[in-house]
């Protein structure tokens, strides 16, 4: 179990704030934190006791996160262990390496769901929280005394409150275990019944929040027999097109014939099998949602149960059959090699993704220390992402300011905003571009700025005018209309005179630079295609490849393009724009 903690730590250690972490750490306070949960209840959704476990961690330094949370997941493995066995008087090493390490090889998206701040308090303290509830009823199901039951109460209803569908597959474990016992043990009710209630009481304050229907109005669902055909499908290909469900799967079958055929413990086959359907019933659930269905964070607490449920049998023929313990070593051993790599594999492209992180708000920090209050970012890559990569298909900071993320992540760093473009662009302008130039967003402040500075060139193209650049007739030459004439080519600042072109066709200028003894070739062209209209300094094309105009500046003092700029009609002289728009958003999604 320590070994277990350390190792979790070191992944928590290098996992950095991402996504609805920017969302959710903003307060003014304990108050504030749970009248925004009643504003996100109304209006998104009803995970209120995740959600308000994410704001509160949010308040605390990420290393004393970093410190509960690997915890979190040893009391989660621990739990597991714990049902599965059910003993007090020994200890079973060997089974507990093989529930941590098949934990970490089976469960979807363990970036997701057990390192990313906001989803392990969604998935794995969710999880961790239901397990812990349903601990003493599997207790009396295996003949152990449970004291002070009233605290089943609460416990039950925050299980019940946690997730949509982990919450229900939690009171219908409850129920089964009831029936379990009943049938099986003394035919009574049992005190802790009363679970049962609360449980069910949470799963419906969450299931009933106004915020869900909000949510899933926005949301456009094919109730057609097809729509539901398909549906059943993709449930269908999580048992099919996912080995580690599929051998989890086929594993309980074998271990099950087993089990009958050696006459293992009832109780343990019955609540095996409880498990198994829980689990089952958990995936099957989002059938009926509108949510998207798949292999995600959102099969979590099944792939749990299902290792509870399998662990439960492999147990009992440890007990009936000694050469059982064999085959728990060899599988441990088995798994644990197999953990090996998956982790070394994890510890390499997490980290990748931390140095990116810590590289991006270096930037951001200097930018905003040099007056840049509209910084830009380069896109983490992706290139080499897994599920273990708790940025594995979340919303980064997009090339688009207004989006939700891109300002909840220009308010963590106390900027006005803040965009992505490609590496590529970044690494050749933004990385070091001009923070003067770049937190200009007005095109006459952008234009006044770099033609009175004898320090830039500026080499300016067009593509698709239209007559909404009224404001871009100063700086043509006299008798030169946009209009009539939307092709138009400027080099300012070019050695001390303008070379300017403006044609009702489209045109093309080539040019040096010279840096030294150095000469550096230039070509610029105009065309109606925004793809064609190009320019390109010294081999590379620092164009955006949006219409309208674009700027690209160059600063002869230090011998590099310190700034690339757009403005269009659609976003208009007022706002700068600095990168490829029509790339959309960019988002990265799994297959």
């Amino acid at each position: 179990m320590a070994i277990t903690m350390v190792l979790v730590m070191i992944l928590n250690g290098i996992t950095p704030y991402l996504a609805d972490d920017f969302t959710y750490m903003q307060n003014n306070g304990l108050v504030d934190i749970f009248y925004r949960e009643y504003q996100q209840y109304m209006n998104w959704g009803g995970r209120s006791v995740a959600h308000i476990l994410v704001r509160l961690m949010l308040c605390v330094p990420k290393w004393v996160f970093n410190i509960i949370n690997s915890g979190v997941f040893v009391l989660f493995t621990w739990l597991i262990y714990r049902h599965i066995t059910m003993d007090d008087q020994n200890d079973h090493p060997w089974l507990y390496g093989l529930i941590v390490s098949t934990v970490f090889l089976v469960v979807p998206y363990f970036g997701q769901t057990t390192l990313w701040l906001t989803g392990s308090c969604n998935y794995l303290w969710t999880s961790t929280l239901i397990l812990g509830m349903l601990y003493p009823l599997s207790r009396v199901l295996h003949g152990h005394t449970v004291k002070h039951v009233w605290i089943l109460i609460p416990l039950g209803l925050v299980a019940g409150w946690s997730n949509e569908n982990s919450g229900g597959a939690a009171v219908m474990m409850i129920a089964l275990m009831l029936i379990i016992h009943y049938l099986m043990v003394d035919h009574h009710i049992q005190p802790y019944v009363m679970t049962l209630i609360p449980a069910a009481i949470g799963l419906t304050i969450m299931v009933m929040a106004p915020g869900n229907y909000v949510r899933a109005a926005g949301i456009d669902v094919d109730t057609s027999l097809y729509g539901l055909i398909h549906r059943a499908v993709d449930y269908l290909n999580i048992y099919i097109k996912n080995p580690q469900v599929l051998v989890v799967i086929v594993g309980y079958g074998i271990l099950l014939l087993l089990g009958l055929n050696h006459k293992i413990n009832k109780e343990k086959i019955w609540l095996s099998l409880a498990f198994m359907l829980s689990g089952s019933a958990c995936s099957l659930v989002m059938v009926i949602t509108p949510v998207a269905i798949g292999f995600d964070r959102s099969q979590f607490f099944a792939m749990s149960l299902y290792v509870m449920g399998t662990g439960i049998l492999l147990h009992g023929l440890n007990q009936v059959f000694t050469g059982f313990k064999n085959i728990t070593i060899a599988l441990c051993g088995l798994t644990m090699g197999l953990s090996v790599f998956q982790y070394g594999y994890a510890l390499v492209d997490i980290g990748y993704l931390y140095i990116q992180y810590l590289q991006r708000g270096q930037t951001i920090v200097y930018q905003k220390a040099m007056g840049n209050a509209n910084p830009v970012v380069g896109e983490y890559n992706s290139e080499f992402y897994g599920p273990y990569n708790p940025n594995y298909g979340l919303f980064d900071v997009t090339n688009n300011h207004l989006l939700d993320t891109n300002k909840d992540y220009a308010l963590y760093y106390g900027v006005d905003t803040i965009r992505s473009c490609d590496m590529t662009m970044y690494d050749n302008v933004y990385e070091q571009g001009s923070p003067k130039l770049m937190n200009i967003q007005s095109f006459d402040t952008y234009m006044n700025t770099v033609v009175n500075e004898d320090q830039y060139m500026v080499f300016i193209i067009t593509s698709d005018m239209d007559q909404s650049y009224g404001s871009f007739d100063p700086w043509l030459p006299e008798g030169v209309d946009v209009l009539t004439q939307p092709y138009v080519v400027m080099a300012l600042n070019f050695y001390g005179y303008d070379q300017i072109i403006s044609d009702e066709k489209p045109v093309e200028m080539y040019l040096s630079i010279y840096n030294g003894d150095q000469e550096i070739p230039v070509y610029l062209s105009s065309y109606d295609d925004p793809n064609n209209s190009d320019i390109v300094i010294d081999d590379v094309e620092y164009t955006l490849n949006n219409s309208g105009i674009t700027i690209v500046t160059y600063d002869t003092t230090i011998g590099k393009v310190t700034d690339v700029v757009n403005f269009d009609s659609e976003h208009g002289l007022n706002d700068a724009v600095r990168y490829h728009y029509e790339l959309g958003y960019n988002l990265q999604w799994d297959d």
